[in-house]
């Protein structure tokens, strides 16, 4: 085997392991890749003082449906939610006060649902539609998302179905 033909072979060999040792294969089967990622079906509002997540409805099947959120405060002062005004299409909107207190401390965060803090009388608020969702807080004022209508099913046995926390295992509703 000549010189030239020996260097040949050197620099095939060469490149195949610096390919192989470059790749992403160093770095296992940890690789983000290889992660599962189980998207939320609720909205995000991540913008503003005010963040919003997994945002939706979970429709009660009687005309009413429950909101569950997670708020996070990035203001600098303890934020209350005054109220929700919901819209289906263009049918007339519907309001809601919380039934009870909703503050949000500076830099918390606070999840709404279980105690059916916020439940709004709506026909058109049914699985399956999309309600656009006008937040009000004291002080940081409005906030807006398109939030979607969800079936209740097991998934959703901790949201309340009525003001005050009554679940659907207390109220007999039945569940998918």
């Amino acid at each position: 085997m000549s010189s030239v033909s020996l260097r040949r072979a050197a620099a095939v060999a060469a490149a195949l392991t610096a390919t192989v040792g470059l790749s992403a294969c160093g770095t296992g089967m940890s690789a983000q890749t290889n992660q599962q990622y189980q998207a939320g079906i609720g909205a995000n509002l991540r913008t503003g003082p005010m963040l919003a997540l997994n945002t939706l409805f979970v429709d009660n099947g009687d005309g009413t449906a429950t909101l569950s959120t997670a708020f996070v405060n990035k203001s600098e002062s303890q934020q209350e939610l005054q109220g929700v005004t919901v819209t289906v299409g263009d049918n007339s909107p519907a309001t809601a006060e919380p039934s009870s207190a909703v503050f949000v401390s500076p830099g918390g965060s606070r999840s709404i649902g279980a105690a059916g803090e916020i439940v709004v009388q709506l026909d058109s608020l049914t699985a399956g539609a999309y309600a656009d969702v006008v937040l009000t807080f004291d002080k940081t004022g409005d906030i807006e998302i398109e939030a979607p209508v969800v079936e209740r099913n097991a998934t959703y046995d901790d949201v309340a179905t009525a003001p005050g926390g009554a679940t659907t295992a207390e109220s007999g509703t039945a569940t998918e």
